[in-house]
């Protein structure tokens, strides 16, 4: 953790359970100091943008979208970001990782979930916390949504992709801020 004034970063997770969130809560009301998850991806302008085409309805009502974020991930033990292995400190695999970071993605665009699934497990690596996981989204208003995360794929992938009845939106690279509309 490091201090920047009044603020206090840390790269690693908020809280792994409801107590240890209580905790830091307390702790910075006391203290006077602001608490966040840093969710920035919204303020990305590719976000702002998809958001504005949305909701015009240029392209019509939105219907599925599908968010693909893979790494290959296998640090050695004693590597810088090998703490990610341990589920006690990290909580989980790539969906802990990264995958909450494109979950936030499409609450942002999409608005509340009224169902998700999903299947988290290994199959890339024998370790002790999941490398792979898949989650299907229902929104109360809007499309679904399906989103891959895996630490196991060679090839790297950070897409966003957005079906429309009349049109679709495609983000190659979700850090890239690039996108394709095709109507």
């Amino acid at each position: 953790a490091a201090e920047h004034g009044r603020h206090v970063l840390c790269e690693k997770p908020m809280g792994l359970t409801v107590a240890e969130c209580d905790r830091m809560i307390a702790a910075c009301r006391a203290n006077g100091v602001k608490l966040g998850v840093a969710y920035y991806r919204h303020f990305y302008p590719v976000v702002a943008r998809i958001r504005d085409i949305l909701a015009s309805g240029e392209i019509g009502k939105p219907v599925v979208a599908q968010i693909n974020a893979f790494e290959f991930f296998n640090p050695p033990p004693g590597a810088d970001r090998s703490w990610f292995m341990d589920r006690k400190r990290a909580g989980g695999g790539p969906m802990f990782d990264f995958g909450c970071h494109r979950i936030e993605v499409l609450l942002n665009l999409f608005g509340k979930a009224s169902e998700v699934r999903s299947w988290v497990g290994n199959a890339a690596f024998d370790r002790a916390i999941d490398d792979t996981a898949a989650a299907m989204i229902r929104f109360e208003e809007g499309p679904c949504a399906v989103l891959t995360v895996t630490h196991g794929a060679m090839e790297s992938q950070d897409t966003l992709d957005v079906f429309c009845s009349d049109g679709s939106i495609h983000v190659p690279s979700l850090n890239g801020g690039v996108m394709r509309v095709r109507t």
